[in-house]
């Protein structure tokens, strides 16, 4: 990795700080979700699989498997390519094409339900957030059943509103609903959906028109409450017949904290992507998984040419060893490593960066990735030296 000495600008610092700050954030949210990094193998077969490089504790918690770092999936959860052949074609599609994807599925070694969204950060790798809805799909399949069943859900924790399909007016609530939205049981009863919501009265209505005919049974709204605030909902909706009457109900899930994440993640992928400053990440051996745009302005390597190289690729062996030496000590010892570097681009031409690197740790503290953020101090060097020569 890159070497220093100390010399940064008010500019450059601030520069690292804030693409350091958004990327550490990156590394470290979705706590609320189960969350696993999974990189995309292939076999001589044409086999996909799946090593797990990050999980959180909350994975551990929903799916009973730890110490799964470095494991492949079909070793952790055997059978599960052959019995849901799906469930790997749409990690693989993920990995390959960048394009996101969410979808629900029951897995019957574990008699749970998940929603699972996944992303890919970079090509050949897939990020998983899941969460455990097998109490939702039970839910819902208790109302399928009878109206009996369905008053007794009515009366759980989960928010549950009645609508009548025509209208819009509230029919009925329960308690959960009360108490999420700050109007009392009795209020609701005399209110309409349309004052709860944020789309038009138009846009409701068809939405309503959509869960009676059954083409669509599964919004993202964002709700008024008594108080004026505004929360993000998901609202999972579908008719049952009441006294020979179409009449929709409707569970909903409140997913601010959720949708504020996919948000960060947008904002963070967008800083580091258009960032100034040169950001690296490698695994804990040391190879290049991820360099962002200014990686390859500066360098002239490529994405593809950089990722699963040692950043030692860069190194112009104009540097003391003893540099790179007190550059793992630092790092390895959980501290941030300042300092700068001469390397070599790929055309040979040498250039100075001010860098800050860092090692990433799971709970557990162990290390998990290497991040270096990096700017391009060539032309500063280049006028420092003028100037003192200058002075001479």
């Amino acid at each position: 990795m890159p070497d220093t000495k100390n010399g940064n600008s008010d500019l450059s610092q601030a520069t690292i700080g804030q693409a350091k700050d958004v990327l550490h954030h990156n590394l470290n949210s979705y706590i609320q979700h189960g969350y696993a990094y999974y990189r995309m193998i292939t076999d001589g077969d044409n086999h996909v699989d799946f090593i797990y490089e990050e999980v959180n504790e909350n994975y551990a918690k929903l799916t009973g498997l730890r110490d799964v770092i470095g494991k492949r999936m079909t070793e952790t959860r055997p059978g599960l390519a052959k019995s849901y052949p799906l469930f790997f074609e749409k990690y693989a599609t993920v990995a390959k094409t960048g394009i996101p994807d969410k979808f629900e599925i029951y897995i019957d070694t574990d008699n749970h339900w998940y929603d699972v969204s996944l992303y890919s950060p970079q090509k050949g790798y897939v990020l998983s957030m899941f969460e455990d809805i097998s109490e939702r799909k039970r839910s819902e399949e208790t109302l399928k059943k009878s109206e009996e069943r369905f008053r007794r859900l009515f009366e759980n924790p989960s928010v549950v509103i009645l609508l009548d399909p025509d209208t819009g007016n509230i029919i009925d609530a329960n308690h959960a609903a009360a108490d999420f939205y700050g109007w009392s049981v009795k209020q609701l009863k005399q209110m309409r959906i349309q004052q709860i919501t944020n789309v038009s009265s138009v846009e409701a209505m068809v939405n309503m028109a959509k869960v009676r005919a059954l083409n669509q049974n599964q919004f993202i709204f964002r709700h008024n409450r008594a108080d004026g605030s505004v929360r993000d909902v998901e609202v999972f909706s579908n008719k049952i017949e009441l006294e020979g009457k179409d009449i929709l109900y409707a569970i909903i899930h409140d997913v601010t904290e959720r949708i504020r994440s996919e948000n960060q993640l947008k904002k963070l992928n967008v800083a580091v992507e258009q960032s100034p400053a040169i950001v690296l990440i490698t695994d804990p051996d040391g190879k290049i998984e991820y360099v962002n745009p200014a990686f390859t302005k500066v360098t002239g390597y490529s994405a593809e040419e950089a990722i699963g190289q040692n950043p030692s690729i860069l190194k112009s062996g104009l540097m003391s060893q003893t540099v790179y030496e007190e550059l793992w000590k630092t790092i390895l010892a959980g501290d941030e490593w300042h300092g700068e570097l001469q390397n070599k681009k790929k055309n040979g031409e040498l250039y100075w960066d001010q860098a800050v690197i860092s090692a990433i740790r799971n709970k557990e503290k162990v290390i998990t990735n290497f991040v270096a953020v990096k700017v391009d101090i060539t032309e500063q060097k280049k006028m420092f030296a003028a100037l003192n020569a200058a002075k001479q």
